[in-house]
């Protein structure tokens, strides 16, 4: 896949601060503090690297303004759990690293760790990968199963992996309304779509 590095350039302080916007009516103090000094407490996003998704696709910036009034999942009282769910066996060290990360980061949220099915139990369609001739599985798929596992007072639920994935970027669920939003196509289901698009414009032509 041929590398594009002029796609994303990295936003400057004044980009920055246009995307956050004003604060003058936000109630919440905490949030306030934190987003008028974020690049105090943040730091920005850098120019990616060779092997970044943002090197060879175009993403679009989403202001903070936007999110605020999106659809996007919220915490309540009766969802406020995050679920760490390892799909395939692996070392319970690292699966209760993932656990404290999470923990720390989504803090105040309540993370547990949980395993109600395996991947070798569910029903999942896989292919090889014509770049790296490893095996993929579909995470819509992984998706549609998982949901059925998804606890009532979940807020959402993290599977993991460690074999590759197409169809989606990420093996994340919940109730969220933003669940059932097209998901992004890897790199290699992109390139296919181009060229059958340009096989076919050469028919035409003919």
């Amino acid at each position: 896949m041929e590398k594009r590095s002029e796609v994303f350039a990295v936003p400057t302080a004044a980009a920055r601060a246009k995307a956050l916007g004003s604060f003058a009516d936000c109630k919440n103090l905490l949030l306030k503090k934190t987003l008028e000094d974020a690049d105090k407490y943040h730091k920005p996003l850098p120019k990616p690297g060779p092997d970044d998704w943002l090197v060879s696709h175009t993403e679009k910036g989403q202001p903070f303004e936007v999110y605020e009034t999106s659809r996007h999942n919220k915490v309540t009282a009766a969802r406020n759990v995050i679920y760490v769910h390892p799909l395939q066996e692996m070392d319970k060290a690292f699966v209760e690293a993932c656990q404290k990360f999470c923990a720390a980061f989504y803090y105040p949220l309540n993370v547990k760790i949980i395993q109600k099915v395996d991947l070798k139990g569910i029903s999942v369609a896989s292919r090889i990968n014509d770049d790296t001739e490893k095996i993929q599985y579909n995470a819509s798929q992984i998706l549609k199963v998982m949901m059925k596992y998804l606890p009532a007072d979940a807020y959402a639920m993290i599977c993991i992996l460690f074999d590759d994935i197409y169809n989606s970027c990420l093996l994340y669920t919940s109730p969220s309304p933003r669940d059932r939003q097209k998901s992004r196509m890897p790199s290699s289901a992109c390139k296919k779509k181009k060229k059958k698009k340009k096989n076919k414009k050469k028919k035409k032509n003919k």
